[in-house]
């Protein structure tokens, strides 16, 4: 099955997205290898072939094999109607994921309500409880139990602090912690209630987003720090930058704080629906920011990116990247969910297109839709380990394993300042392209349309350490939105261009 490019959008507010999968058994597919590549990177295969350890009441991944990268494991003995939601990945390979069940004492007219990101929620009023799982890689364990409270937000920052949110029947935020030996519920001063929970940072600098207000943990404890103005509608995203920095998200684009200073970015630009966000400045200080949702009628998986240009004072403006489907006609259709990246070209998303999980994957150059073998029901939460191997929920109460095939990325470089190696021109019907090599390296160049498909290779080949410039005659291209891509060992980079005729 070939990959499903998702198209960026050609002007903003105008929204445009597996991996290859089959059923050959390990053997062969080291025989293939053997074959067509060198004996480095066959033995390369051979060390990321290796399957995890699972639970042993369920050794069987789903067909494709984990050589392909994919891999289901059940979580056994749920209770009856669980869901899965947030999921995070320790460093150290175990796994966290909530787990919600009805079950708890009726409180009338109580419900999940929209604040757990469920995609799916029962129609008939009914109590909620939650509960922590863990993997090991061998065996799963309840680490925690929230009676009578809705599991919703969980965040790790190191093996030894993990961190999760509840809603209690009577709407009101809960927020426990995970110091490596035992769990222990955190106090947050005044009465907070609301069903937007967002967590974000580090142990010793932890921030919670409860609806419009953004509370702040220091190692002493929840206090709150701001509240967004206005009557906008609460939307979720944190994006922790640093200890100085952090971006919270809002329907008109996002608020930045900077040390003890709020700034508003309206960037005049409706998220609508935002479910999540992520963000990370990569090794060049290039700020890498997503946020995942759906627009006013939910009609689609909507995915917007933040392009910064003055890194200072964290301005800049949102536009929509990718949607799934890329041109949606009925309403309803779903929404974005989850998303995570390890860098800013491996970027990960999750939704649910009509009733479907859909699972989207930004490699540097185009959001392509990922297939796993079999059909996984509504995928939900997305989490990883940074070092390749990726994990999704999804409400039918399995985990999915992805292992990712290519070697670990390294983050494109991306920004408009003099220091991008990478820039292109549109003059007298050419564009040139100019770019820098800190050493000699085999280069892909080409153009390519909003759509994903490549018009032209400008060059291909090695080419020696230094300054290089290449034109590309535009013949009848017609006017509008272009881009030129530049592929080099271990590296990506993207420059937009425009034709006027």
């Amino acid at each position: 099955m070939s990959p499903r490019s998702i198209s960026p959008p050609d002007r903003p507010g105008e929204q445009p997205s597996g991996l290859p999968s089959g059923s050959s058994g390990s053997s062969r597919f080291m025989k293939i290898f053997a074959l067509s590549l060198s004996l480095v990177l066959a033995l390369s295969a051979v060390a990321f072939a290796q399957p995890p350890r699972e639970d042993p009441g369920d050794p069987s991944p789903i067909p494709g094999t984990i050589d392909e990268g994919w891999q289901m494991i059940n979580i056994p003995n749920l209770p009856l109607g669980a869901v899965l939601g947030d999921i995070w990945a320790s460093p150290d390979g175990k796994v966290y994921v909530w787990v919600s069940y009805p079950g708890a004492p009726a409180v009338i007219g109580d419900d999940p309500g929209d604040g757990e990101k469920l995609p799916n929620p029962q129609p008939a009023p009914r109590a909620w409880s939650s509960a922590l799982y863990r993997y090991d890689g061998i065996l799963w364990t309840v680490v925690l139990r929230t009676p009578g409270e809705m599991g919703s937000a969980l965040l790790g920052s190191g093996t030894d602090h993990v961190y999760v949110t509840t809603t209690s029947a009577a709407g009101e935020v809960h927020v426990y912690g995970f110091d490596g030996t035992s769990w222990s519920r955190q106090f947050i001063p005044g009465h907070y209630t609301g069903r937007m929970h967002t967590l974000a940072g580090v142990a010793g600098d932890l921030f919670l987003k409860i609806d419009h207000v953004v509370l702040h943990d220091t190692g002493a404890g929840f206090q709150w720090m701001y509240e967004l103005p206005g009557t906008e509608p609460a939307v979720r995203g944190l994006v922790y930058i640093n200890a100085l920095h952090l971006l919270v998200m809002c329907p008109d684009g996002h608020y930045a704080w900077d040390v003890s200073q709020w700034t508003a970015c309206n960037d005049a630009f409706q998220f609508s629906e935002v479910e999540d966000a992520w963000g990370m400045r990569d090794a060049a200080g290039v700020l890498q920011a997503y946020a995942v949702g759906s627009n006013t009628n939910d009609n689609g998986l909507y995915i917007w990116k933040f392009t910064e240009t003055d890194p200072i004072a964290h301005t800049g403006s949102w536009g929509a990247v990718a949607m799934d489907p890329i041109a949606p006609t009925v309403p309803g259709t779903g929404s974005g969910l989850h998303i995570w990246g390890s860098a800013g070209n491996d970027v990960y998303a999750t939704g649910v297109v009509a009733g479907e999980g859909h699972i989207l994957r930004f490699d540097g150059f185009t959001w392509k839709q990922m297939d796993p073998p079999t059909p996984v029901g509504t995928v939900h939460g997305v989490s990883g380990n940074g070092s390749g191997v990726v994990w999704f929920s999804t409400e039918s109460g399995k985990l999915i394993r992805f292992q990712r095939p290519e070697p670990p990325p390294v983050a494109p470089y991306v920004g408009t300042d003099a220091r991008v190696p990478l820039q292109a021109d549109v003059h007298q019907g050419a564009l040139t392209v100019r770019y820098t090599l800190a050493a000699a390296t085999p280069v892909e160049l080409g153009v390519y349309d909003v759509m994903g498909r490549e018009l032209g290779t400008i060059e291909d080949g090695v080419r020696a350490a230094g300054a290089h410039e290449a034109s590309w005659n535009l013949g009848s291209l017609d006017s509008g939105i272009y881009f030129v891509k530049l592929r080099t060992k271990g590296a990506a980079f993207t420059r937009r261009v425009v034709v006027i005729r």
